[in-house]
């Protein structure tokens, strides 16, 4: 029995123990999370033809989604055949043991910060905890599929204003607080589109006759094609 009591307090007194972010570690990575997420889950680059993030702002934690469809082109002897690759990344856990937080971008560079405050923000990037995927179009015929059915797409818009209820009364929304931030950018021949939204409680907005949810849906399928090889 004293065994066990000791063996609590030594516990005990190791949680207390355990650092805890600074002031000062939070206002850096209010700074930096943006810069970050835009290298590790990069938007609108030159060989983008589509690609899809959502995460929180920089004050909380929400787990990152990320794939983009890129064009590239493989074949020295054909430079002008096309090859599409989707990649999928997403943060799989806090790069330190002894978690404070989640495993989001965000908490991640909290706890490197913490660790090592004299560190730039490429050295920490280079720490994160990150799954990156890469599938051809040939490992997932989808991909062909859903470019291919993006020139037909119509857009609509969410009214930032409100919506009107049954009895046609103006229902105001507030300003969301810490809203789940979505990002969409699509780069065809006919189609450019480079969209950034917010909502409040992570529902779908339409974008057309494909919507925030079908992004999510397409992250969802490429996750599995991915964890499937």
């Amino acid at each position: 029995m004293l065994i066990r009591v000791l063996a609590l307090s030594l516990a005990v007194a190791a949680l207390r123990q355990e650092p805890q972010p600074r002031e000062s570690d939070f206002d850096w990575v209010q700074r930096h999370i943006y810069a970050a997420r835009d290298v590790v889950m990069p938007m609108g680059t030159q060989s983008q033809a589509a690609a899809y993030r959502s995460s929180g702002d920089q004050w909380v934690d929400w787990k990152e989604s990320y794939f983009s469809i890129d064009r590239s082109y493989p074949d020295p002897t054909a430079p002008n055949r096309e090859a599409l690759i989707a990649t999928v990344t997403s943060p799989v856990g806090n790069a330190l043991s002894g978690t404070l937080f989640g495993g989001t971008l965000r908490s991640q560079l909290l706890e490197l910060h913490h660790g090592d405050s004299n560190a730039p923000l490429e050295t920490l990037l280079l720490r994160l905890s990150i799954r990156r995927t890469k599938l051809t179009a040939t490992q997932c015929p989808a991909i062909t599929n859903r470019i291919n059915s993006l020139p037909g797409m119509a857009i609509t818009l969410p009214d930032p204003g409100g919506s009107a209820s049954r009895n046609q009364t103006r229902v105001v929304r507030p300003p969301a607080l810490h809203p789940v931030m979505h990002h969409v950018i699509v780069s065809i021949p006919g189609s450019h589109i480079n969209a950034n939204f917010s909502d409040p409680l992570g529902q779908r907005r339409r974008v057309g006759t494909s919507d925030v949810g079908r992004s999510q849906q397409m992250h969802h399928a490429l996750t599995a094609q991915a964890q499937q090889r």
